[in-house]
């Protein structure tokens, strides 16, 4: 494609315009191309951040930090009062390490000392440093009679009495003493010192206790801290955690902020500007008794100058005057001096005035009353300020918003669609929320005995045995402020719960990943146990400040929007106050609309019949009403349309359903169309179009139509206009307003365009389908030569044609699904072969001969400036002067890709979809290798052949020689043992060989279990067992034994019964899925086990599982054989095997009835052997069931063989019409049971959209199996399927149990790969297979939105026509693609 635009002489796309030009991007020299543009009005359209503005806007909002809301970085170190510095004494306690002997205190041993009672008696240690404040904790017992902690026990300065928790400050010298008040002997078990309250200066009756400051009461004192920039404001919040009496005053940067409530708890908050580098104070008042914690200085204010009389609150500036002095408030931006800006703020006006004005005087907008003030000024300088103007005021201002506005109207509109939204986020608000090595940075205050948070690799494991305990971060959140949380959550028992949000109430976390929005309530986040004992692990927490939803970065789509005039009747479209209002309550300004200012509307129903707000106005002809709404809380909002031929005297009433994002008719008037549009953050535009003779007297809101019923919904932007569509938005505020007619012409020169030939191509959506012409044309300027690509005047009809001297050439339609939707046209014009592509494929090719003279100009009409304009919306626009290669039209035109919904990931299946199986399975790797799912471990087992007399501890009776383990008469009881230290709780197969045996038998145990069978005659024996313990794995008699053992493995034993397999049998990476099948062979690999004759066996070469357990065997007659009777039932029987041999010959397979047995028909098949492993197989139909005979003869009989080998592994016998993957055997028939995958959720637009597989079945013999799309029934879904019936496959859909369409087709060999769509949307299916379109259907309809929710390799459930196949690849698409997408995906 780029190639291609690089080869075009003309290239439009929405990227450059100036006021009456609209700028192309090629030619990039003189003569360049560009068209004349004109409309001679205002105009809006939706930017690139999907906010709708006025396009004569044209800059974002050049105020940072409008709302004074901004934060930076905590300031405050150890706010919380939570730190806690190394500890100083050693651990575990030493005192004789530590501590020193003073008086009669003797130090007996590291953790206990004793004293005689002198004051003087006791033990001490000198560490600490004067003025800085500690925690000791100790714990222990004593028979004295307590002791006390101190620095000086003499003179009575202590720091606290015995046993416990004890928060200090360390005064007179740096002596820590230990005293006992009795004789007696104290024996220490936990003894620590840390230092706490770092980074605070106390002031005397202030000390440091648990996570906050106390102070006593008996001093006005302050703490503080440093660290504040002088002339900065910030805001610091604290909390008064326990107040008996008095209050403390808040200074920040040496400026008085304010004190908290007398005598009160909570949660304060203080603005100042810093006048010196004390970061804050706060000093006891009142006799302050109490205590404050979680104390936060964040700066606030930037991007601001704030001079005196100007402060900062929460979320606002404020002016408070008393004088005449000046002062100003100045946003740190830049405007430029003469040109034209819009400015919008909202203004408390307490007492006073003042104004905005430029840095020369020139005085913007006088401010006297509390309202919205939105205004435009020329700017007289570079700088603007607030400014007092009474000498006496109190006022405070917020939300400031600066654009850059033009005068001009002839300013072409880019308009932006298709955007993706999410949430907006600020900043994370917890600290190792991830817990990556450590708890820090959480408050641990209720860890005791029986509550503890502990650290794991993975996370924090919070068991809690008390209500209300768990983990916490003091001073992370703001008050009323709404947040997103996320967490990741392992239940074990018991429930946590996040606490103290949006009201106070808990919201319980479940099971794996959360998400919860919340309002605060207070500063500290908290998840806590809510019930029963809880033990759950957490991880990945993380909390950030949510303010709704915001575009997803670059993700709209820019077009060129030209649109015919037009005119809102609504003369007022967003001041609903100057409605008549009839029982509803209207609140302004209450919520950011569309257009991203605070201009939203609630409309709050009173619960009076027919309460709503009325618009009297008038339309004639065609009228379109629209308005953009939102939800609050109710899910519905109703508008009513009254006037001549509407709905009789009622007029139409419709509802608007903001869950299913659908309009319905209350009662009368169907409009002609409808249209719901998303424009993000929950705003959604409704449109009611009536057509023909009506006219149209009144439009109203009504939150609720129904009496009694009290519902509200935010409002914005209504529209009445005389036309078969809505347009872009036209504001008004108190008479009607029109929006001229875009008109874009005069592109391209004679340079740029070949009247010979060339290429005319678009990327265009219409605005309506309207049945009207819209033209772009190549031309000479008049309508009798042209190229021309238009918008027919019937139903979603495309059409091009030329016109030379007059005539019409090369007509040539395409019909589209919707012509609103962008589609992608060329038309190369050639005489003998002009051709059409749209959207990837060719659609037409005329022969005509023509001779086109003069074109010189490109214009977005039909070729006379003004006829016949083009309204619409284009993303492209392109000539080129040659005929491109029917390849390059192919390339240009695709359509850009579309992106499914889901695709098979192969490394999710099992979390994508329920899948199971509940055995044991075998699959293909790789490598070529036949694997299982269950895992087996490295080898446990040292010398398990005996190879040499090692490793193995052997009771009195057991020998090791000539390769063998040996028990010779051994009494009951006698081991064999070795110490592989098991691990406890994991499974073991443990595989050996008894090569002989005369009497007694032998048990296996591993980790003290123990094998439940005694095995008593030769052969290879398997056990599973799960280790209980560590003990040693042993071999055991079991009543008097002679006999000997040898191969002995065990191996640790992983069971994935559950797990999908990937299986590369057909050369490729393929999702496997297979029905339930059993192995009636009871020895799949053991050989030896069989009957045989005329051949020898040796079971040691390499198989196709990698391991050396294949079977060889060598001919030792002129009719060698083997064979096995294995009982079977009624029905089709197959028998498979692999087998390979030293040089090709044939092989045969034999079956014969034993009894009552019967085999119709062929009863054997011959094979040839290759000198590389192959899977062989055979079947039968059994006519009367019994034991029948499976026979192998290797080679046929044909004498002189005698020498001659092959290999031989796997052999399989099932009750299936076709061999499926290997089931191993080890003396007993084995079951695989049917796999189910199901219950996926992916996206999936029930009204169109494409499901598409790639897949290949086990058998062309199959009964209907499926993959489908359902919401869980029988009645609606989409399918594609294996039909009943050779090699046919089929897609079709359901809707209430009726079929609506059902496509088919028989392909040569369905048990071969084969790609396949089915497209369905209303009135359009199609099924392709393998690049072919092999049927459609043109009628029926689709599935209401929202009903399908559901994917699942079956019709809806585990056992309805379940998937049995290779599957490469599943994708849903949420959209119908074209044809030429659909060849490129199934190609």
């Amino acid at each position: 494609m780029a190639n291609l635009l690089q080869k075009a002489s003309i290239v439009l796309t929405p990227t450059a315009y100036d006021n009456g030009k609209v700028l192309c991007a090629k030619p990039s020299e003189p003569p360049y191309g560009d068209f004349d543009f004109s409309r001679n009005s205002a105009a809006t359209r939706v930017n690139a951040q999907g906010l709708v503005e006025n396009v004569q806007i044209l800059s974002s909002n050049l105020v940072q930090n409008p709302s004074f809301s901004e934060e930076g970085v905590q300031e405050v170190s150890n706010g919380s009062f939570s730190q806690e510095g190394a500890e100083l004494l050693s651990q575990p306690v030493n005192l004789v390490n530590d501590f020193v002997e003073n008086g009669g205190g003797v130090i007996v041993d590291a953790d206990t000392f004793e004293t005689f009672g002198g004051i003087f008696d006791g033990i001490k240690k000198s560490f600490l440093v004067v003025g800085k404040s500690y925690k000791l904790v100790i714990e222990g017992d004593t028979t004295s009679n307590g002791f006390t902690i101190g620095s000086n026990v003499a003179s009575g300065n202590e720091y606290g009495s015995g046993f416990g928790t004890h928060y200090f400050t360390a005064v007179v010298n740096s002596v820590l003493w230990v005293r006992q008040k009795t004789s007696g002997t104290t024996n220490i078990t936990s003894f620590s010192v840390r230092e706490v309250g770092q980074d605070w200066t106390l002031g005397t009756g202030w000390s440091i206790g648990e996570n906050k400051a106390v102070c006593d009461g008996t001093n006005s004192a302050d703490i503080r801290q440093v660290g504040s920039i002088v002339g900065k404001t910030y805001k610091a919040t604290l909390s008064v955690s326990e107040n008996n009496v008095g209050r403390v005053n808040v200074y920040i940067g040496g400026a008085f902020a304010g004190q908290t409530t007398n005598g009160a708890t909570g949660d304060f908050t203080f603005y100042a500007k810093a006048t010196d580098t004390n970061l804050i104070r706060i000093r006891s008042n009142n006799s302050f008794k109490g205590s404050i914690t979680n104390i936060s200085v964040k700066e606030v204010g930037q991007n601001w100058t704030l001079q005196p009389k100007w402060s900062i609150g929460n979320g606002f500036a404020q002016l408070i005057s008393n004088d005449s002095t000046g002062s100003s408030l100045i946003p740190n931006t830049s405007i430029i001096n003469g040109n034209k800006y819009n400015c919008s703020f909202d203004a408390v006006v307490n007492s006073g005035s003042c104004k905005l004005q430029g840095s020369s005087g020139t005085t913007y907008q006088i401010i006297d009353e509390t309202k919205t003030y939105s205004f435009n000024f020329i700017s007289d300088s570079g700088d603007i300020y607030f400014n007092r103007l009474s000498a006496i005021s109190n006022i405070t201002i917020t939300n400031v918003n600066i654009v850059e506005i033009t005068t001009d109207t002839n300013l072409p509109r880019i308009n932006y669609e298709g955007f993706s939204y999410q949430d907006a986020l600020g900043s994370e608000e917890i600290v190792n929320g991830d817990f990556a090595t450590d708890l820090s940075g959480w408050d641990l205050t209720n860890v005791n005995a029986t509550n503890t948070i502990t650290w794991e690799a993975n996370g924090a494991r919070l068991v809690c045995v008390d209500t209300n305990i768990g983990i916490l971060q003091n001073s992370v959140l703001t008050i009323g402020k709404k947040y997103k949380f996320t967490c990741n959550v392992s239940v074990t028992t018991g429930v946590i719960a996040l606490d103290g949000v949006t009201s106070g109430t808990t919201t319980d976390l479940v099971e794996g990943y959360n998400e919860i929005y919340f309002t605060a309530i207070s500063t500290t986040f908290k998840i806590k146990r809510r019930q029963i004992v809880s033990n759950c692990l957490l991880d990945n927490v993380s909390v950030k400040e949510y303010s709704g939803q915001e575009v997803v970065p670059d993700s709209g789509c820019g077009s060129w929007l030209f649109e015919p005039q037009s005119t809102n009747k609504v003369t007022y479209s967003e001041d609903f106050s100057s409605w008549t209002i009839f029982d509803v309550n209207l609140t302004s300004d209450a919520i950011i609309s569309p257009d991203g200012t605070l201009s939203g509307t609630l409309a709050a129903s009173t619960g009076a019949p027919f309460d709503q707000i009325k618009m009297n106005t008038t339309a004639s002809g065609d009228a379109t009403f629209s308005v953009f709404v939102k939800k609050l809380t109710d899910d519905t909002i109703d508008f009513e349309v009254r006037g001549v031929g509407i709905g009789g005297s009622t007029g139409s009433q419709m509802r608007f359903t903001f869950s299913t994002e659908q309009l319905s008719l209350i009662t009368n008037g169907v409009p002609s169309s409808t249209l719901v549009e998303n424009y993000g953050n929950g705003w959604f535009r409704i449109s009611l179009t009536y057509l023909g003779t009506t006219s149209v007297d009144s439009v109203s809101i009504i939150p609720s139509y129904a009496s009694s019923i009290i519902r509200s919904a935010y409002i914005w932007g209504a529209m009445l206009e005389e036309n078969s569509f809505s347009t872009s938005y036209i504001p008004t505020s108190g008479s009607s307003v029109t929006r001229n007619q875009d008109v874009c012409n005069n592109g391209g020169s004679l340079a740029s365009i070949n009247s010979t030939e060339g290429t005319l191509y678009a990327q265009i959506a219409a605005l309506s389908d309207d049945l009207t012409n819209r033209v772009i044309s190549l031309s000479n300027g008049t309508t009798n030569e042209r190229v021309v690509m238009q918008y027919r005047n019937s139903t979603n009809r495309i059409r091009c044609f030329i016109k030379s001297g007059g005539s019409f050439y090369a007509t040539i339609d395409k019909v589209v699904s919707d012509e609103k939707d962008f589609h992608k046209i060329a038309y190369k014009y050639k005489s003998g072969e002009t051709k059409l592509f749209v959207d990837g494929t060719l659609i037409g090719t005329s022969t005509n001969t023509f001779s086109i003279i003069g074109l010189d100009v490109l214009q977005f009409s039909n070729g006379i400036a003004g006829d016949t304009p083009f309204f619409g919306k284009t993303k492209a626009l392109a000539v080129w002067k040659e005929a491109l290669s029917d390849e390059e039209l192919a390339d240009l035109t695709y359509p850009t890709p579309t992106d499914p919904t889901f695709a098979l990931d192969f490394d999710t299946i099992a979390t994508d979809f329920t899948f199971a199986r509940g055995s044991e399975a075998t699959y293909v790797d790789a490598q070529g290798l036949i694997k299982s799912t269950n895992e087996i471990g490295e080898e446990e087992v040292i010398n398990g052949d005996f190879a040499t007399d090692s490793d193995w501890n052997k009771a009195s009776n057991v020998t090791i020689q000539n390769g063998s383990a040996i028990f010779t008469l051994a009494p009951s009881g006698q081991q064999l043992a070795q110490s592989i230290n098991p691990t406890i709780g994991k499974q073991y197969k443990i595989v050996y060989e008894i090569k002989s045996i005369t009497q007694g038998a032998f048990d296996v145990s591993v980790g003290s279990d123990i094998s439940t069978s005694y095995n008593n005659s030769v052969g290879v024996y398997t056990e599973y067992l799960t280790a209980t313990s560590t003990n040693a794995f042993y071999i055991r008699s079991r009543g008097t034994t002679n006999g000997s053992i040898d191969n002995v493995s065990v191996k640790e034993y992983i069971t994935e019964t559950n797990t999908p397999r990937l299986d590369y049998s057909t050369g490729a990476e393929a999702f496997l899925l297979e029905p339930q099948s059993t192995n009636l062979m009871p020895y799949s690999e053991d050989f030896s086990q069989w009957n045989k004759s005329g051949i020898s066996i040796e079971s040691n070469s390499l198989s196709p599982d990698g391991t050396t357990n294949a079977s060889k065997l060598t001919a030792t007659t002129a009719d060698p054989h083997i064979f096995k009777f294995v009982d079977v039932g009624l029905g089709e029987v197959t028998f498979s095997f692999y087998a390979k041999a030293n040089e090709p010959y044939v092989g045969r397979i034999l079956f014969w009835g034993i009894g009552t047995a019967v085999v119709a028909g062929v009863t054997s098949q011959n094979f040839t052997l290759s000198n590389k492993w192959e899977r062989y197989e055979g079947t039968i139909n059994v006519t009367t069931a019994g034991t029948l005979a499976f026979r192998l003869d290797f080679p046929i009989n044909s004498g002189g063989n005698v020498g001659e080998y092959g290999y031989l592994w796997g052999a399989q016998i099932e009750e299936q019409s076709y061999a499926t993957s290997y089931i191993p055997t080890e003396g007993t028939s084995v079951t695989r049971n049917q796999e189910t995958c199901i219950n996926a959720t992916p996206e999936i637009n029930s009204e169109e959209g494409v499901l598409y597989a790639e897949i290949a079945s086990l058998s062309n013999q199959v009964t209907s199996n499926y993959i489908s799309l359902s919401d869980g029934t029988y009645n609606n879904r989409i399918s594609l399927m294996y039909s009943v019936g050779t090699n046919i496959i089929r897609g079709f859909l359901r809707l209430g149990g009726v079929s609506q369409a059902d496509l088919q087709f028989a392909v040569s060999d369905i048990t071969e790969f084969h790609k396949v769509a089915f497209k369905f949307s209303e009135n359009d299916f199609a099924l392709w297979i393998d690049g072919v379109e092999v049927g459609t259907d043109t009628s029926g309809s689709t599935i209401p939105s929202g009903t399908l929710t559901k994917l699942a390799f079956s019709e809806i459930s585990t056992t309805g026509g379940l998937f049995r196949g290779n599957t490469k690849d599943v994708q849903v698409y949420t959209k119908a693609l074209s044809d030429a997408e659909l060849i490129k995906l199934t190609t």
